[in-house]
Protein backbone atom coordinates (compact mmCIF):
# COMPACT_ATOMS: atom_id res chain seq x y z
CA UNK A 1 0.00 0.00 0.00
CA UNK A 2 2.91 2.31 0.68
CA UNK A 3 4.36 1.63 -2.77
CA UNK A 4 1.02 2.59 -4.35
CA UNK A 5 1.12 5.80 -2.32
CA UNK A 6 -2.14 4.99 -0.53
CA UNK A 7 -0.58 5.35 2.88
CA UNK A 8 2.73 6.51 4.27
CA UNK A 9 5.23 3.74 5.02
CA UNK A 10 5.70 4.88 8.62
CA UNK A 11 1.95 4.60 9.29
CA UNK A 12 1.85 1.03 7.98
CA UNK A 13 4.97 0.19 9.97
CA UNK A 14 3.30 1.42 13.18
CA UNK A 15 0.16 -0.58 12.37
CA UNK A 16 2.06 -3.82 11.73
CA UNK A 17 4.40 -3.38 14.70
CA UNK A 18 1.43 -2.92 17.00
CA UNK A 19 -0.42 -5.82 15.37
CA UNK A 20 2.55 -8.20 15.72
CA UNK A 21 3.25 -7.00 19.27
CA UNK A 22 -0.32 -7.72 20.37
CA UNK A 23 -0.37 -11.05 18.53
CA UNK A 24 2.87 -12.36 20.01
CA UNK A 25 2.67 -11.09 23.59
CA UNK A 26 4.35 -13.52 25.99
CA UNK A 27 1.84 -14.99 28.44
CA UNK A 28 2.59 -16.84 31.65
CA UNK A 29 1.34 -20.43 31.85
CA UNK A 30 -0.41 -19.79 35.17
CA UNK A 31 -2.78 -17.26 33.63
CA UNK A 32 -4.61 -19.90 31.59
CA UNK A 33 -4.54 -17.62 28.54
CA UNK A 34 -3.22 -18.08 25.02
CA UNK A 35 -2.37 -15.79 22.11
CA UNK A 36 -4.70 -15.59 19.12
CA UNK A 37 -4.18 -18.25 16.46
CA UNK A 38 -3.15 -17.46 12.90
CA UNK A 39 -6.75 -17.75 11.68
CA UNK A 40 -7.95 -15.43 14.43
CA UNK A 41 -5.18 -12.96 13.53
CA UNK A 42 -6.10 -13.07 9.85
CA UNK A 43 -9.72 -12.44 10.73
CA UNK A 44 -8.70 -9.52 12.95
CA UNK A 45 -6.57 -8.01 10.16
CA UNK A 46 -9.46 -8.34 7.72
CA UNK A 47 -11.83 -6.67 10.18
CA UNK A 48 -9.40 -3.81 10.83
CA UNK A 49 -8.76 -3.20 7.14
CA UNK A 50 -12.51 -3.30 6.46
CA UNK A 51 -13.00 -0.64 9.13
CA UNK A 52 -10.27 1.49 7.56
CA UNK A 53 -11.83 1.09 4.09
CA UNK A 54 -15.23 2.06 5.51
CA UNK A 55 -13.74 5.30 6.84
CA UNK A 56 -12.19 6.01 3.46
CA UNK A 57 -15.32 5.24 1.43
CA UNK A 58 -18.05 6.61 3.70
CA UNK A 59 -16.38 9.59 5.36
CA UNK A 60 -13.88 10.46 2.59
CA UNK A 61 -10.88 10.14 4.88
CA UNK A 62 -7.43 9.56 3.48
CA UNK A 63 -6.21 5.99 3.88
CA UNK A 64 -3.28 7.26 5.94
CA UNK A 65 -5.65 8.91 8.43
CA UNK A 66 -7.88 5.83 8.53
CA UNK A 67 -4.97 3.48 9.37
CA UNK A 68 -3.73 5.93 12.00
CA UNK A 69 -7.24 6.02 13.51
CA UNK A 70 -7.45 2.20 13.59
CA UNK A 71 -3.95 1.84 15.04
CA UNK A 72 -3.85 4.50 17.75
CA UNK A 73 -7.27 6.02 18.44
CA UNK A 74 -9.77 3.16 18.39
CA UNK A 75 -9.49 0.17 20.72
CA UNK A 76 -10.64 -2.33 18.10
CA UNK A 77 -7.13 -3.68 17.48
CA UNK A 78 -6.72 -4.42 21.20
CA UNK A 79 -10.10 -6.11 21.39
CA UNK A 80 -9.59 -8.32 18.36
CA UNK A 81 -6.09 -9.45 19.39
CA UNK A 82 -6.63 -9.87 23.13
CA UNK A 83 -5.54 -13.02 24.94
CA UNK A 84 -8.05 -15.84 24.92
CA UNK A 85 -8.73 -18.52 27.53
CA UNK A 86 -6.81 -21.72 27.02
CA UNK A 87 -9.14 -24.71 26.70
CA UNK A 88 -8.31 -27.82 28.71
CA UNK A 89 -6.90 -30.74 26.76
CA UNK A 90 -9.63 -33.14 25.73
CA UNK A 91 -9.31 -36.74 26.75
CA UNK A 92 -11.18 -39.39 24.88
CA UNK A 93 -12.50 -42.49 26.56
CA UNK A 94 -14.33 -45.36 24.90
CA UNK A 95 -17.82 -46.02 26.16
CA UNK A 96 -17.49 -49.80 25.71
CA UNK A 97 -13.80 -50.67 25.74
CA UNK A 98 -12.96 -53.85 23.86
CA UNK A 99 -11.00 -56.43 25.84
CA UNK A 100 -7.35 -56.89 24.95
CA UNK A 101 -6.52 -60.36 23.74
CA UNK A 102 -3.32 -61.89 22.53
CA UNK A 103 0.28 -61.09 23.29
CA UNK A 104 0.46 -57.58 21.91
CA UNK A 105 -1.49 -54.45 22.71
CA UNK A 106 -3.66 -54.74 19.63
CA UNK A 107 -7.40 -55.23 19.93
CA UNK A 108 -8.94 -58.37 18.42
CA UNK A 109 -12.74 -58.32 18.02
CA UNK A 110 -14.67 -61.09 19.77
CA UNK A 111 -16.41 -62.45 16.65
CA UNK A 112 -13.22 -64.01 15.22
CA UNK A 113 -12.96 -67.63 16.41
CA UNK A 114 -9.80 -68.97 17.98
CA UNK A 115 -7.58 -71.41 16.07
CA UNK A 116 -8.52 -74.47 18.14
CA UNK A 117 -12.23 -73.73 17.55
CA UNK A 118 -11.61 -73.77 13.78
CA UNK A 119 -9.93 -77.17 14.03
CA UNK A 120 -12.88 -78.64 15.98
CA UNK A 121 -15.50 -77.19 13.63
CA UNK A 122 -13.99 -78.28 10.30
CA UNK A 123 -16.94 -80.60 9.68
CA UNK A 124 -19.22 -77.58 9.42
CA UNK A 125 -17.01 -75.86 6.82
CA UNK A 126 -16.89 -76.59 3.12
CA UNK A 127 -13.31 -76.62 1.90
CA UNK A 128 -12.41 -76.47 -1.81
CA UNK A 129 -9.30 -78.31 -3.07
CA UNK A 130 -7.59 -75.02 -3.98
CA UNK A 131 -8.35 -73.54 -0.60
CA UNK A 132 -7.17 -76.71 1.14
CA UNK A 133 -3.77 -76.49 -0.51
CA UNK A 134 -3.41 -72.77 0.20
CA UNK A 135 -4.73 -72.99 3.75
CA UNK A 136 -7.88 -70.93 2.99
CA UNK A 137 -11.31 -72.13 4.07
CA UNK A 138 -14.75 -71.01 2.89
CA UNK A 139 -17.49 -70.79 5.50
CA UNK A 140 -21.10 -71.72 4.66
Amino acid sequence: MAMCELVHLATMKHYYLRFINLMTTRLEAETGLRNPTILESQSADKTLMTSACDLVMEKQWSFDDAIHEITFIRAEINTLLQARPKLPAQTYQRLNPLPLRGRGNHIVPRHIPKRNQLAKGEANHQVSPVAKSSGLQKLR
